[in-house]
């Protein structure tokens, strides 16, 4: 009895020894505040990866085609790269178009019409593009003027913006002080081409005048026109002169400078009325249309001019048609603070 009541006994201590291990607390690790985030769905996660991955391999070996558009005087040329995105083109990426005849290649331009010269070198490819030849034909009177013009200014790719172009015949090339003369009250530039007709502005009007956008242009009426032409064919050229800005830059105001009475050709003026009778039509002319104004210097030309035939010839050089630094200063006097009026008032 007594051996049957210690086995019981001892079973019931090894039960309660087992009861309490299994209740016994366990060491307790607290959960870390920084990590708040739970993984649910490791597919999820595997499929962000992948996403993420694509991204990568897709910027790594995306391309671009990057063409160049030769446009050459008697049929069009173009050759096409593949560039990938990121790279930045260099000189030996570029195509180096031949002389055609008399044309010459002038420059690298972002838009069909050669607006906007964009110099390929040192471009970042970012996706398709396409860069525009331009060229000119270099028999055409001028066009050299026009390339020295540029180079002066800083370079065919670096033109600058926003400033008063003055836009004419030898009266402003020989005017070597002109931007100084107008400084502080305007910003000039003198793109005047000695012996040229409003034809030959025509002609080289892109490349001096709308790629610079500027705040205005001063055209001086030339008496080389009226040497020239017939006065149908002067008022054509002026016409298209100011169609030709004002529907390129809408905002850029257009300043035509009465033709002037010069000592060496009193055959237009003195002896008939042909710069009177044009004067009149341009003054017409700006008052009917948009941006247009008419600066009118002919009295003061006239008493300078009046001077000169008297015998006292120190406003003009011997030939009696050009400004001296004397007369460079009164055609100052007369064009400047008028300008200045005009511009204020279009502002």
């Amino acid at each position: 009895m007594k051996k049957r009541s210690l086995s019981v006994c001892i079973c019931l201590i090894m039960f309660l020894a087992l009861i309490f291990q299994s209740c016994a607390p366990v060491d307790y690790i607290p959960e870390d505040p920084q990590n708040t985030s739970k993984v649910t769905d490791t597919s999820e996660v595997t499929s962000r990866e992948e996403e993420e991955m694509n991204k990568v391999e897709n910027l790594s070996y995306s391309t671009a085609t990057v063409r160049f558009v030769i446009n050459k005087p008697g049929g069009e040329g173009e050759l096409s790269y593949v560039y990938p995105v990121g790279k930045t083109i260099q000189p030996e990426d570029i195509p180096t178009p031949n002389h055609f005849g008399n044309y010459v290649f002038h420059c690298w331009t972002a838009d069909e019409r050669g607006l906007d010269p964009c110099n390929p070198e040192g471009f970042l490819v970012k996706g398709d593009v396409t860069f525009y030849g331009n060229w000119y034909d270099q028999s055409l009177a001028y066009a050299s003027a026009a390339t020295t013009i540029e180079s002066r200014d800083g370079g065919i790719y670096n033109l600058p913006k926003g400033k008063v172009i003055f836009y004419g015949a030898s009266n402003f090339t020989r005017w070597t002080t002109l931007e100084k003369d107008m400084s502080p009250e305007l910003d000039a530039l003198n793109h005047g081409i000695g012996g040229a007709t409003d034809a030959d502005l025509l002609e080289h009007l892109d490349r001096l005048v709308l790629r610079y956008e500027p705040k205005a242009v001063v055209i001086q009426c030339s008496n080389n026109d009226v040497a020239k032409y017939s006065d149908a064919q002067c008022k054509l050229t002026k016409q298209q002169l100011y169609n030709r800005i004002h529907e390129a830059l809408p905002d850029t105001t257009v300043i035509f400078v009465s033709h002037m009475p010069l000592p060496s050709r009193t055959a237009y003026w003195k002896t008939s009325s042909r710069l009177q009778n044009l004067n009149t039509w341009v003054k017409n002319f700006c008052e009917q249309n948009e941006n247009c104004e008419y600066l009118d210097v002919y009295d003061d030309i006239l008493e300078i001019a009046n001077v000169y035939l008297s015998g006292n010839t120190s406003a003009y050089f011997n030939d009696g048609s050009h400004f001296n630094a004397a007369g460079q200063a009164k055609f100052c006097a007369a064009l400047k603070p008028a300008i200045v009026e005009i511009i204020n008032r279009e502002n």
